[in-house]
């Protein structure tokens, strides 16, 4: 209602109950001042083609059930554009055919006409604001054609200001908008725009993310093999070498200086130790060193302090004493690092002076008389020993950094595999949520039943994912990846194999996938070392591909089909006999994909021209009952040519376009308990009264007379 009125009062008790009058003693709750969380209020138009051009266009809304009427070419439609343009929605029109209807329709409307003739409803200049309230607080979204300045607005006590995010995005702004070519497309054999819905409906934006960064952090641990792999290409080489150098060393153990030469070896090796330590503790002093030069206080600004004051003066005298703490603390750390150098100092002297000390002389004594004995048996090279044992020792280090990198990388490798788990896990928790969501929502739905196969049966669809994470084109290679059957011959190909005589429970067949996908991806990963199952050609083709592209492997194992749906309508919209959704007319499909968008929800809901190709009962069983429904719970904003939904449907707030002076213009606003309005309803939707009373008194004497 608008400002309560006897007529108003009158036109309630003609609804009746649950319409426009409700009970004290109602079972239901209702609260007549209660909101939507979210809601528009004005859409305004300015200096577009062919509406706000000599002054702006504005449509003011009420939370609940909006109504937009009006001959064909009054601009009802464009108001949905607008209001598409304003919460940055273009995308959503994007990813349909972009041979369908309301994409091209859209895509006429989104540009600027570069003359008179050319298609376009917007101008250089064309600004929309959208004003909404949300979760209490209201925002102006506004678009300008020029993409610049200002993006949201916030109000409160203070007035208007630019929000701190500048960001528009369906989370934020949660507004559905569907054109009846739309609500036909989301029953098309894709299915990808209506999973588009659900997902956004269920909020698996939350479960993606964490698929997306599961796979990352995947994605970034193969990264680390890789590199590692790089880094122990020679480890096989390396072997080699030490091999060679024990060969040639053996040479002089086998000579009985074998006590010797290892004896020389150990000592040498004690003493890179020991001079290992002492390195260590004189790096040491060098840091305490380092931090004694940040110890220091700072000086209090000038004129902060007035030492005149006592009680100043005793507040810089604490500043002081601290000043003085911190000298002393630096004073401090300073002799430590003094004292570590002195100790160092000392203990190499006393070192020089150890039994030890004579025993590493006495080592490099007795091995230089080796090799001296060694030259005078005639050996050609008599340092040869020596470079051997260097070079043994430079060796000796090489491998045990690769040794290291090598128990690292297995370190990564069994990491990886924890994390392709989780890509698992989190993949499993999107069905799990999407399922629950279309649980709850169609539990009791009469008009449709939507059921969800995770991983899919749609082999096009799964083609189609598998060809673009291998980069392979769809006319090569059919035979391998899917051929579909012809005549009595099965299909064929990864897709076909992967689907191929599944269990009829959903959990066992679910199970089945699973372990087809991981055989799949291990398959292919050989193919991309050459040494898989598929044939040379497809073999050479992905390890060329692997090559350009290092993480293509990893991309494989985390590759999953997308999940399928299984829609289904009731034809008589009873919760009975329900069919597979292919069997149905244009009109079923639309009424069941209505059926789904009207059940769940608390956002505001744009609907345009919904009762296209639907019976006129199915637009008051389902639309109008729908909307009676929902809409104390959401708004809902319909362009309608149908006077059952805009009157039975009891809107708030109805808008009457006209076409004048080559502008598209709101003629009259109101609610249906105004009489102009009822008036101007009648004309528009029922050809006027008079046309009205013939067709209704006509119809009276048919049914009179059967």
């Amino acid at each position: 209602m608008a400002e309560p009125t006897l007529e108003g009062l009158r036109l309630a008790l003609l609804d009746g109950n649950r319409v426009s009058i409700r009970r004290s003693d109602d079972p239901h709750p209702f609260d007549p001042f209660a909101l939507p969380e979210h809601f528009i209020e004005t859409i305004e138009i300015d200096k577009a083609r062919y509406m706000g051009r000599d002054r702006k266009a504005s449509l003011n809304f009420s939370p609940w059930f909006n109504a937009l009427i009006g001959g064909r070419g009054t601009g009802k439609s464009s108001v949905v554009h607008f209001s598409r343009l304003a919460l940055r929605r273009e995308s959503e029109m994007m990813d349909l055919n972009e041979r369908s209807e309301p994409r091209t329709t859209f895509e006429r409307f989104n540009r600027v006409p570069r003359s008179r003739i050319d298609e376009g409803g917007l101008q250089e200049d064309t600004i929309i604001t959208l004003t909404l309230k949300r979760d209490g607080v209201r925002h102006f979204l506004h678009w300008p054609q020029s993409r610049d300045g200002i993006a949201v607005e916030e109000q409160d006590v203070d007035g208007r200001e630019a929000s701190a995010s500048q960001s528009i995005t369906s989370e934020r702004f949660p507004v559905r908008i569907f054109s009846q070519g739309q609500i036909a497309a989301l029953a098309d054999e894709s299915q990808q725009a209506l999973l588009s819905v659900i997902d956004e409906e269920a909020s698996t934006s939350v479960q993606k993310a964490i698929l997306d960064e599961s796979r990352d952090q995947f994605l970034a641990l193969q990264s680390q093999v890789r590199a590692l792999d790089v880094k122990l290409q020679g480890h096989d080489a390396l072997t080699v070498q030490i091999d060679d150098v024990k060969r040639k060393l053996q040479r002089f153990e086998e000579a009985h200086h074998a006590e010797i030469l290892k004896g020389y070896q150990h000592r040498n090796r004690q003493r890179r130790e020991i001079d290992r330590q002492f390195n260590t503790i004189e790096n040491m002093a060098q840091q305490v060193e380092v931090f004694a030069d940040t110890l220091m206080s700072e000086d209090i600004p000038d004129g902060l302090f007035d030492a005149i004051k006592a009680e100043e003066k005793d507040a810089l005298g604490i500043v002081a004493a601290l000043a003085e703490a911190v000298c002393a603390a630096e004073s401090t750390v300073r002799e430590s690092a003094k004292n570590l150098r002195s100790a160092v100092v000392a203990q190499r002297s006393e070192l020089a002076k150890t039994a030890w000390q004579l025993a590493v002389d006495k080592a490099g004594s007795d091995y230089q008389t080796l090799v001296n004995i060694l030259k005078k048996q005639g050996v050609t090279d008599p340092s040869e020993y020596g470079r051997l044992v260097q070079e043994r020792q430079r060796l000796d280090g090489e491998e045990k950094r690769l040794v290291s990198l090598k128990n690292q990388r297995d370190r990564v490798v069994e990491h990886a595999q924890v994390q392709l788990e989780k890509v698992w896990e989190a993949r499993r928790e999107i069905y799990r949520t999407r399922q629950k969501f279309l649980d709850q929502t169609l539990a009791r739905n009469p008009f449709v039943r939507i059921g969800l196969l995770p991983y899919g049966r749609d082999p096009l669809m799964a083609e189609r994912s598998l060809r673009d994470v291998l980069g392979v084109s769809f006319d090569k290679y059919k035979e391998i990846i899917f051929l579909p059957m012809e005549g009595d011959e099965q299909a064929k190909g990864l897709v076909a194999e992967l689907h191929r005589s599944l269990p009829e429970s959903v959990s066992r067949a679910t199970d089945e996938i699973e372990n087809r996908l991981r055989q799949m991806h291990k398959r292919l990963m050989k193919a991309c070392q050459n040494s898989g199952d598929f044939g040379a050609r497809f073999n050479k083709f992905l390890l060329a591909e692997s090559s350009k592209r290092p993480d293509m492997l990893d991309r494989i194992m985390t590759w999953f089909p997308e999940d399928t749906l299984q829609i289904q309508y009731s034809r008589l919209g009873d919760g009975k006999d329900f069919q597979p959704i292919i069997q149905a007319s244009a009109g079923q499909r639309a009424a069941a994909m209505l059926a789904f968008l009207l059940a769940h929800g608390k956002e505001p809901l744009i609907l345009d021209q919904p009762e296209d190709d639907l019976d006129n009962h199915l637009i008051y069983d389902l639309v109008v009952r729908q909307i009676r429904e929902n809409k104390s719970e959401r708004q809902i904003i319909v362009v309608t040519h149908n006077p059952n939904i805009v009157v039975n449907g009891d809107a708030e707030m109805v808008h009457a376009l006209n076409f004048s002076g080559g502008q598209c213009r709101v003629a009259q606003s109101g609610s249906l308990q105004e009489k102009s309005m009822r008036e101007e309803v009648c004309q528009v939707m029922e050809g006027g009264r008079e046309a009205f009373e013939r067709r209704y008194r006509r119809l009276g004497r048919e049914v009179n007379d059967v």
